[in-house]
């Protein structure tokens, strides 16, 4: 990863949470990266623009889902969307996702 060193504060921070956790929501993303404490506030606005900018430089990925919910990836990630059964996924109030995973697990939550 020589080319990250060009890239500033925010996008460097993206980069290494993606890297701790394989694939995460934009919502996620945004939490651990306020969790760190090490860039100040962030919107997921901002959050979102940088994913998309690095995905266009080839760094990221995103994972769409049927019922509409997005992951993101370092590029080349082992982890695949099959990988993610069972796992809780967070997403804004609203969203689709909490349905679509009771109906895979049964109705459990």
């Amino acid at each position: 990863m020589g080319k990250a060193k060009s890239l500033d504060a925010v996008d460097q921070e993206i980069l290494r949470v993606l890297s701790l956790y394989e694939q995460l929501s934009l919502l996620e993303l945004w939490f651990e990266i306020g969790e760190a404490c090490v860039l100040g506030p962030v919107t997921k606005e901002q959050v979102l623009s940088r994913l998309e900018s690095l995905m266009a430089q080839g760094f990221v990925e995103r994972f769409p889902f049927d019922d509409g919910a997005i992951r993101w990836a370092l590029k080349g990630s082992s982890k695949k969307r099959s990988d993610l059964k069972g796992v809780q996924i967070f997403q804004e109030a609203g969203g689709s996702q909490s349905n679509h995973l009771r109906r895979k697990e049964g109705g459990k939550r």
